[in-house]
């Protein structure tokens, strides 16, 4: 067993963390009489997954190149958050594919100069991420081998997009194909890397929002491009990788993926994963419900941030965590591995989502 202690009624100020208790084992005839539970060994839900974060750009340039912490410092924290045996052992990341709200700018693996395109991906390159975000995932991979890596876009390259830039617009038509190589051109140069991908996303919260880089979709875009343009891609290049419908709300799932999941191809398809869902809207309930229509389909929570507008951090958690499993997610996932002491840096988007470290910079 292992304590953290804080010492305010939010939760967030870690006076003690991960202390390890003294070790105990359950025994016949130890307990007290108040409560009996009885497990049926003949009922069976889903297996676990993981819990883990996201190396966001913001998370993993705080962590590693911007000087904040020593490298023995990154190196112990770095112990403690995915070390099963010397710290909490996370077991689940959902890195970004290119910039989100909590990243230093906007960019992407193929910018190019305003008014150009690069339709064979010529110009396609992780050098972004080469500086932090692949040597600290691969990092967390070394601590921890059983860890699971998914990645999600929040925009396609501005030359992809009607409105030619990374802030909203929508993917244009015949750049569909394109985007999809780009895919695979990201999980491709990521194995290279010494990182296996293992699920994607088409896109994170579809049509939300303008004041970052972000893209819009309707159902039948996202519909068409996972069924036509993603899925068959991915397995042309035999590429193991299973594709995530929806990456969004409880509220918005008939709206948006209802189309893609509903669609019996897609769901029979070998590189089709499941759903991924994100618990800022609507009900938890929702997971069941999906489940229920289709229980061969596997959820995955993968987005549920803290931030200052929850009172009590911890509490709200272990409510999540719970929620989530409860309802057939084999992932808890919260969103920005670490922020600084202004909560950021951030690119547009939240200014008050709080990561699961503070890394005080200057």
């Amino acid at each position: 067993a292992w304590l953290t202690t804080t010492d305010d009624d939010g939760g967030r100020h870690v006076v003690r963390g991960l202390q390890a208790q003294t070790p105990f084992a359950f025994q016949a005839g130890t307990g007290g009489s108040g409560e009996n539970i009885t497990v049926d060994e003949n009922t069976r839900y889903q297996t676990f997954t993981g819990g883990g974060a996201s190396f966001t750009d913001t998370a993993a340039w705080l962590m590693n190149s911007s000087g904040a912490l020593s490298g023995a410092t990154r190196d112990a924290t770095m112990r403690k958050l995915f070390s099963p045996t010397e710290g909490i052992g996370l077991s689940f990341l959902r890195n970004p594919m290119g910039a989100s709200d909590l990243a230093r700018y906007g960019y992407t693996y193929d910018d190019v100069p305003a008014g150009q395109s690069d339709p064979s991906l010529s110009s396609f390159s992780i050098a972004h991420d080469l500086a932090d975000v692949v040597p600290l995932t691969r990092q967390a991979l070394q601590l921890n081998p059983s860890l699971t890596v998914m990645a999600s876009p929040w925009t396609a390259p501005a030359w992809m997009k009607d409105s030619g830039q990374l802030n909203g617009g929508w993917l244009k038509a015949e750049d569909y194909g394109a985007y999809a190589s780009y895919f695979v051109k990201y999980l491709q140069a990521y194995r290279d890397q010494g990182v296996p991908v293992s699920y994607v996303t088409a896109q994170n919260e579809p049509t939300c929002c303008s004041g970052y880089p972000s893209m819009s979709w309707n159902a039948s875009g996202l519909a068409y491009f996972t069924k036509s343009e993603l899925l068959p891609k991915l397995q042309a290049a035999g590429l193991s990788t299973k594709v995530l419908a929806h990456d969004w709300n409880w509220d918005v799932y008939d709206s948006y993926a209802a189309q893609t999941v509903d669609d019996a191809a897609v769901r029979a398809h070998p590189n089709f994963g499941g759903i991924a869902w994100h618990g800022y809207g609507g009900d938890v309930g929702k997971q069941t419900s999906v489940h229920n229509q289709y229980p061969g389909v596997d959820a995955f929570g993968t987005e549920h941030s803290g931030g200052t507008w929850i009172a009590n951090q911890q509490r709200e958690d272990m409510l999540n965590i719970v929620d989530y499993t409860r309802n057939w997610a084999k992932s808890v996932t919260k969103w920005s591995l670490a922020v600084d002491q202004n909560r950021g840096p951030h690119n547009g988007g939240c200014g008050t989502c709080s990561g699961l470290i503070t890394v005080h910079n200057g």
